[in-house]
């Protein structure tokens, strides 16, 4: 097989898998949608950073101060 029938092979079979992906892609959206996801994926991944945020922070605490360690003491008297 020569080098462009190889490429035109390679070719077709990425053609192939696009539009295979974009099928799923679109039958996921369609689904999200149903589902109540206003914007279908662009709604589900923003869903999921938010959710992913929360698990990192659960009680939506400030950040720790860097220059507070828990060796430190305060006395309450000074």
């Amino acid at each position: 097989m020569n080098n462009k029938e190889e490429l035109r092979r390679k070719i077709g079979y990425l053609e192939s898998r696009i539009d295979q992906l974009e099928t799923e892609f679109a039958y996921i959206h369609s689904l999200l949608l149903e589902c109540g996801f206003p914007d279908g994926v662009n709604t589900l991944e923003k869903t999921i950073v938010q959710l992913l945020a929360e698990s990192k922070n659960p009680l939506n605490l400030p950040p720790e101060d860097d220059d507070f360690h828990s060796t430190q003491t305060i006395d309450p008297f000074a």
